[in-house]
């Protein structure tokens, strides 16, 4: 698994398709054509900071204080089954990508924040 932090996030965000609006792109081909397949929260480690995000379940855990919304999607280019990633932390949501996070599967998934 690859995780794309900071600036690098913004090249998977396209306005190539629709009349400029913004789409998310494959993290792996480039691909402007995906499909969310899942929603959920990534628990944080704080038992008074963290919590299961409305309309979500809990499909893993993040090392960060508060929780995190992961919003996993699918490329009709290639095998790639990918993540947005925004993580709450003091007062910001940060976004990440987590590229290549597991095969497609028509199952539920469950990832968890990648080790450093």
């Amino acid at each position: 698994m690859k995780v794309y932090e900071g600036a690098s996030v913004l090249k998977f965000l396209s306005g190539n398709i629709s009349a400029g609006d913004i789409n998310m792109r494959c993290p792996s081909c480039g691909f402007d054509f995906t499909h969310i397949r899942e929603v959920g929260t990534l628990m944080g480690q704080d038992e008074h900071e963290a919590v299961v995000y409305k309309g979500t379940g809990i499909i893993g855990k993040t090392k960060s204080r508060r929780s995190a919304i992961q919003i996993i999607f699918d490329c009709e280019g290639c095998t790639d089954t990918f993540a947005l990633v925004i993580q709450q932390h003091k007062g910001n949501d940060f976004l990440q990508v987590w590229a290549d996070i597991g095969p497609k599967n028509p199952q539920r998934f469950r990832w968890y924040e990648p080790d450093e």
